[in-house]
């Protein structure tokens, strides 16, 4: 009689696992589901850059089934400095990854680099706050990014 007892316990002590097996979204709450539609739109803001200073950028997002997809362009007060290129990434909750990739890579005496900026922000509501950084020639660029949703 006890262990018929402890075998109805075991089973269903596992049956609230058995549903995270199944390979669909997730139910948890703890857990969002990527929202890429929430991302989709022109972000427009400032880019503060540990070598560059401030400049201006715009990231314009187009969602697909579970990811972003993109251009950008960031604005430097000298003329030299400006970058446009694609955008990729990915959200998951309120936390988004992007990859923003230049046109034109870097050319190093060693080798040619992306130059690609790995940004992760949060986005509250409107707004999307975070940071970057990207490899280069010499050693690596870091910044922050804090973009508001226009379009």
């Amino acid at each position: 009689m006890l262990l018929r007892g402890i075998r109805v316990i075991a089973i269903m002590s596992l049956a609230p696992l058995s549903g995270a097996c199944h390979g669909g979204p997730s139910q948890n709450p703890l857990v969002p589901s990527p929202a890429p539609r929430e991302l989709a739109g022109r972000w427009e803001g400032e880019v503060v850059d540990d070598v560059h200073g401030r400049g201006l950028v715009t990231v314009n997002v187009t969602a697909l089934p579970i990811s972003v997809s993109g251009t950008w362009k960031i604005d430097f007060t000298d003329a030299g400095l400006q970058q446009a290129g694609s955008m990729n990434g990915s959200g998951l909750g309120s936390t988004v990854s992007w990859l923003l990739t230049p046109q034109t890579p870097l050319a190093c005496d060693y080798a040619t680099l992306s130059g690609t900026l790995n940004v992760t922000a949060v986005v509250e509501g409107d707004r999307l706050k975070g940071s970057y950084f990207r490899f280069t020639c010499d050693a690596s660029e870091r910044g922050t990014v804090d973009l508001r949703k226009t379009g």
